[in-house]
């Protein structure tokens, strides 16, 4: 199972940058979207680092993302 599977990245405007045993680097277009990063916080049982990203770049590297790619 992904940790971000595909249909959940598109609707929420977030993708992952950088995932680390210590941390998780998160680039979403709705940087105050605090409920799914607290979410995403206790399934990873690490901390999300978030970083702002236009609605228009996320679009674009999810035309590359790969269905429920495992991280």
């Amino acid at each position: 199972m992904s940790f971000l599977p595909e249909k959940v990245a598109r609707s929420q405007g977030a993708i992952i940058l950088e995932r680390t045993k210590d941390k998780i680097k998160l680039a979403s277009c709705n940087p105050k979207n605090y409920l799914f990063f607290k979410q995403l916080e206790k399934k990873a049982s690490c901390p999300i680092e978030v970083y702002y990203a236009t609605p228009h770049g996320i679009k674009e590297v999810l035309k590359h993302y790969s269905s429920d790619l495992p991280t």
